[in-house]
This record gives structure tokens, C-alpha cells and sequence, in this order.
């Protein structure tokens, strides 16, 4: 199903039928615009790290997600817990951190774990796991500090017209990172988007500088 809506990652699968029952089912019912989007490749190489890249990511408008999470939490309640299961290994406290971190986990495991508490006689009260989710957003909102040995680096690059100094610039001052609620915040804290903005403007500059000089100087 396809709108002229924006749309941004809701959740990653490892195959499109795990997508169908776990999600895509749900949105459909629920009139819910969604694009699926296949990766070409399950690995990929990130700062010299080989990273496992989950081949479905199902993408929904942005002011989808909170009517998408309580829809999705809602038809995980409903599932009855598979046999041999593997979060019935878990312990109390093991299944307890999946309700506090849900966006880890997923929606069906975080049904499952409730449902295995429940049967354990571990109730979790609804005000407990509103705390859960909160808690959780304002950790997840935290903006990053970047290291000042890369700012360092990127102004060195951008007083030398470095092309790399101005993209990491922009970047660090532009980059932005969306919340499980659907919640757009920016990545990095308000200094290093300062200092970011400084590299890219700075960098921009010299750049032209460089290249009007150059153009002298040929002329």
C-alpha cells in the first residue's frame, strides 16, 4: 500500500512473511499506509564493522507510529505463547528489560514476555509500563556529544577546503534520529550541531576561496 505520504522505518524483519504476520496484516486492517523496502545485501561494512542488515524494513508515516505501536502491542497480547518458545527461559528480570526496552525487542516478543509474566504471577501494572515507555523515549532522546578529536579533525579538513570536513559539518548540525512515538529529534547535543554548522560554513569559504584563487591564478 502506497500514499504521496513521507514515510520512515517502523521495524526491520528477517523475511517478508514474519513481516506479513507480525505487522503487515495489522496495518492493513487498520487502513494504514506502509511501503516495503528489500535490501540488496544482509551485510553491511560500517566503520570497519560487518553489521547484520535485516532484509525487510516496513516504513509508515510518522504519525502512524503511536496508533501502529498500540495496535501492534495490542494483537501481541492476543497471541498465545508458543511451545518451547525461547523468552520462557528468560528470568523475571530477563523479561522485564524487554518491557523496558520494547524498541529492541519487538512488539511480538514484548507481548509474549508479559503474557510469560503473567503466568509466573509477575503482573505488570499499566502505570508501570507507561514509566517503562517513557523512561525509555527520554533515553532514547538523549543527544550524542561528538568527540572533540573529530571536530578538531573536520576543522582542520575544512580550513583546507576538505570536501570531507564540510559533509561532516552538515551532518553533525543536520543529522536528526526518530523515536519510537514517532518523534523526530536531533542526533548530536546543541555544542557539537554548533560546532558542526561552524565547520560547514567554514569549510564553504575556504572552498570558494580556494577555487576563486585558483581561477586567478590560471587567468
Amino acid at each position: 500500500m502506497k500514499t504521496n505520504t513521507q514515510f520512515a522505518d517502523y521495524r526491520s524483519f528477517d523475511d517478508i512473511e514474519t513481516a506479513q504476520n507480525l505487522l503487515l496484516h495489522v496495518l492493513d486492517q487498520n487502513n494504514i499506509p506502509y511501503e516495503v523496502e528489500n535490501t540488496k545485501s544482509e551485510m553491511q561494512v560500517y566503520t570497519g564493522k560487518v553489521s547484520w542488515v535485516p532484509p525487510v524494513v516496513v516504513k509508515i508515516p510518522l504519525a502512524s507510529f503511536e496508533k501502529a505501536n498500540a495496535l501492534t502491542e495490542s494483537n501481541a497480547l492476543a497471541t498465545t505463547i508458543p511451545k518451547n518458545h525461547f523468552l520462557l527461559s528468560f528470568s523475571d528480570n530477563e523479561l522485564i528489560e524487554i518491557l523496558q526496552k520494547q524498541d529492541e525487542w519487538g512488539m511480538d516478543n514484548y507481548g509474549i514476555a508479559r503474557k510469560i509474566l503473567e503466568t509466573r504471577g509477575k503482573t505488570v501494572s499499566p502505570e508501570t509500563l507507561a514509566r517503562y515507555k517513557n523512561e525509555r523515549i527520554e533515553a532514547l532522546a538523549k543527544p550524542v556529544k561528538v568527540e572533540p578529536a573529530w571536530i578538531y579533525a573536520a576543522f582542520a579538513s575544512a580550513v583546507a577546503g576538505g570536501i570531507l570536513g564540510i559533509i561532516f559539518g552538515r551532518m553533525i548540525y543536520t543529522s536528526t534520529k526518530i523515536l519510537p512515538n514517532g518523534k523526530r529529534v536531533y542526533l548530536y547535543d546543541k555544542e557539537s550541531r554548533k560546532n558542526g554548522w561552524l565547520v560547514y560554513a567554514i569549510g564553504v569559504g575556504f572552498l570558494l576561496m580556494y577555487i576563486v584563487l585558483g581561477i586567478i591564478t590560471i587567468t
